[in-house]
């Protein structure tokens, strides 16, 4: 037994740090600042911004600007250089203008008067696809701090589970005491005392396993605060989970396809747009400067343009359906999820009347557990009790202790699963 214990513990990792107690309220706050899923989710917000600021930007119009210097002897450039610089002269050979070197400077502006409406369809698209992830991120939330919770209680269950461990080893240990004074006194058999000493090897396992389950327990909930090498212990239970007083449904997930719909509707309205003529204009200003001429000169231009795409090979019109089949699907999917919903909401209530009622009787168990208990030791140490009862009384008591553990922890879960399903904040 010794040699158990013994590498138990040196098998553990040697390396994790155990950190300050923490309160429920603030292992949530510290999930919410650390977990890599926040993290992840606040980026894919960021990544959407980014996209609406890019559509946003087809309502300004674009300026440039630009330089450049060219020396040649082709006739048509280094004319139209000599023109442009305001160097013209008689007497310059049309066919032979010689080498002509030119410093242009040139700036412009272009703006879209009209597309269809294809900027607004894709601007209204970019910002429900960024309401979207916003509403994704509650979900994550609300996911990552139902996990906190159900892992902080899973510690207190192990620590709880531990204690009633050492408990029943220690009932069993004074019992074996008892069980030695009689064997010694004549009234007991041998086979008596090694019951009680099975069962105190029995105990001793079940008290590694309660060791072993506290770790994980510790390690699962370190993890969910983004903690590395460091195992964080559950301290107070500062929170009340009440039932709510309202039942309406407040999912995230929904809103969040509700969203998703309106900006594949969007969608459909920017692919429309591309049948329709686009309209432009521009206007730009040059400035030209030669070193061999040693002239300048400055000009400008502006106009409108307008585009219509005549046939496509059908491109159009498949990109409609397909965005069109993209839509239906979601409207199924979101269906589904309601239906999902809606079992989860049943599933839920119905739990929470279930734990309540099962915590009110495993309650009264451990009363009437402790009692007999404390009768049939007594009724042992007169020799009134065989062993084997003794045991089966001892172990109902650990058993009713840990039934209890788990029906005040599954009560407490009850009410947060039931809330999470109805979309409501666990506490205020």
């Amino acid at each position: 037994m010794k040699k158990i214990i013994f590498y138990t513990i040196f098998l553990l990792p040697i390396n994790w740090a155990f950190a300050e107690a923490l309160s429920l309220r603030q292992a949530i706050e510290m999930a919410l600042k650390n977990n890599p899923c926040i993290q992840e989710a606040t980026e894919r917000i960021n990544q959407a911004q980014a996209q609406t600021e890019q559509f946003r930007a087809a309502f300004s119009p674009m300026v440039n600007v630009g330089s450049s210097y060219t020396r040649t002897d082709l006739p048509m450039n280094a004319f139209g250089n000599i023109i442009n610089q305001r160097s013209y002269r008689q007497g310059i050979d049309f066919n032979r203008p010689g080498t002509v070197d030119n410093l242009g400077v040139q700036g412009g502006i272009s703006y879209n008067i009209y597309n269809g409406g294809k900027d607004k369809a894709s601007m209204e698209m970019a910002r429900k696809q960024h309401q979207s992830k916003q509403k994704n991120k509650e979900t994550i939330e609300s996911e990552l701090i139902f996990a906190v919770i159900v892992a902080f209680y899973n510690i207190k269950q192990a620590e709880e589970c531990l204690k009633n461990s050492e408990g029943e080893l220690a009932a069993f240990k004074s019992n074996l005491d008892v069980a030695e004074i009689k064997y010694k006194g004549g009234t007991l058999l041998k086979d008596e005392v090694l019951k009680w000493e099975v069962q105190i090897a029995k105990s001793t396992e079940d008290q590694i396993k309660n060791k072993h389950m506290l770790v994980i327990a510790r390690k699962t909930l370190s993890n969910l605060l983004g903690l590395r090498n460091s195992m964080v212990t559950a301290g107070d239970d500062d929170i009340e989970f009440k039932l709510p007083t309202d039942e309406k449904r407040q999912r995230a997930e929904l809103a969040a396809f509700d969203l998703q719909i309106s900006a594949l509707e969007a969608k459909i309205s920017s692919i429309r747009a591309e049948r329709l003529p686009s309209i432009n204009t521009f206007a730009n200003t040059y400035y030209n400067k030669g070193g061999k001429t040693g002239g300048n000169g400055t000009c400008w231009g502006l106009g409108v343009s307008v585009n219509l795409n005549v046939w496509d090979g059908q491109l159009v019109s498949s990109k409609i359906r397909e965005a069109q089949a993209e839509l239906r699907a979601a409207n199924a999917k979101k269906k589904q999820l309601e239906l999902a919903i809606e079992l989860e909401n049943e599933q839920t209530r119905s739990e929470v009347s279930e734990k309540f009622e099962r915590y009110q009787v495993v309650r009264k168990m451990v009363e009437l557990a402790e009692e007999t208990a404390q009768l049939s030791r007594k009724r042992y140490s007169e020799g009134l009790l065989l062993t084997s009862d003794l045991i089966s009384v001892e172990q109902a008591l650990s058993d009713s202790k840990m039934r209890f553990t788990l029906a005040k922890n599954n009560k407490i879960l009850s009410i947060a699963r039931y809330r999470k399903s109805l979309g409501q904040k666990f506490f205020d």
